[in-house]
């Protein structure tokens, strides 16, 4: 009976991946793995964003918008990135005008620090 109100209330796109279970725990499991599956991939596809966000034209702030919404997107799907991770993506997306800020990645640095840097650095480039 729990079976059945089961697969009765799943949406039709769920219940294609939960065909063939005859007991209730199988549906679970095969719920379970669809969504980790969603998950996964799209906490690579992040992945992918995050390497790849670069300062192009647009203003510092919104770089680091970007990278930060990325960032805390990772999170919330419980696939966090460190703070140096942070840090490194950050200055790895820095064109070569930022060179003074670049030089400072063999330092240890906080994202506040570096957050800070670039803004400065971007305000003396504008002047």
């Amino acid at each position: 009976m729990l079976l059945t109100w089961l697969q009765s209330s799943l949406s039709s796109s769920i219940l294609s991946c939960v065909l063939g279970s005859i007991h209730v725990f199988q549906v679970w499991e095969k719920i379970h793995d669809h969504f980790q599956k969603l998950t996964r991939a799209k906490a690579h596809q992040l992945c992918t964003k995050l390497r790849s966000t670069t300062l192009d034209n647009k203003s510092v702030s919104e770089f680091l918008l970007h990278i930060k919404a990325l960032a805390d997107a990772l999170a919330s799907i419980r696939d966090p990135i460190i703070p140096e991770q942070h840090v490194d993506v950050i200055l790895e997306g820095l064109p070569s005008n930022y060179n003074s800020v670049i030089k400072s990645k063999f330092k240890p640095m906080l994202i506040e620090e570096v957050e800070a840097l670039l803004l400065v650095n971007e305000m003396q480039l504008k002047k």
